[in-house]
């Protein structure tokens, strides 16, 4: 059986190299856009990449989802190719690897967020467990959020710890931008 400090840190590398893998992916695909074309990445990819933590650009991640249309179009056309179809099916089979890829690498980041935020949500019960449980202890809103927030490693958590550090010296606890914030 392995050490938990161990697991712990060869799960760490692997997580490292598999963003480092990502970022080198991307980077790469981008550099296959065309420089022509100039699209904002839109507020939802801004919010996603910000709450996974991401180090790339979500202007990088855009262009990547450009610069995979080219290998992906090609590589679907040529697949279509050697399968023996006809020529409107071979072009239709390229435009659709080459749009799918696309919009694949752009809606990557969103559905990573989306997963890691219904994961988070199922540390709810044991969050409000433990604001319930501090203030049985003591009946203090600040000091019972702040005691939760503590209490975990997870994104839910950490949420928690900020918005109760900037509702400190406030009438407020936090725990309605909390719960605004997780809507």
């Amino acid at each position: 059986m392995l050490n938990p400090d161990t697991e712990t840190a060869t799960s760490a590398g692997a997580d490292s190299d598999a963003s480092r893998l990502a970022r080198a992916a991307a980077t790469t695909l981008a550099r296959l856009s065309p420089d022509s074309v100039d699209a904002e990445p839109s507020d939802e990819l801004r919010r996603s990449l910000a709450f996974l933590d991401a180090e790339l650009a979500p202007e990088t991640v855009v262009a990547a989802g450009y610069g995979a249309a080219l290998p992906a179009g090609l590589l679907g056309g040529l697949v279509a190719l050697v399968a023996r179809l006809p020529t409107v099916t071979v072009v239709f089979v390229a435009l659709a690897a080459a749009l799918g890829a696309t919009h694949a690498v752009h809606t990557l980041p969103v559905w990573l967020a989306t997963l890691r935020r219904t994961r988070a949500l199922g540390n709810a019960p044991e969050l409000v467990g433990r604001i319930a449980l501090r203030m049985r202890i003591e009946p203090s809103v600040e000091r019972a959020s702040a005691f939760a927030a503590r209490g975990g490693d997870d994104p839910l958590s950490a949420s928690l710890a900020a918005h109760a550090d900037r509702a400190r010296g406030t009438p407020t606890a936090g725990l309605s931008e909390f719960a605004d914030a997780w809507r």
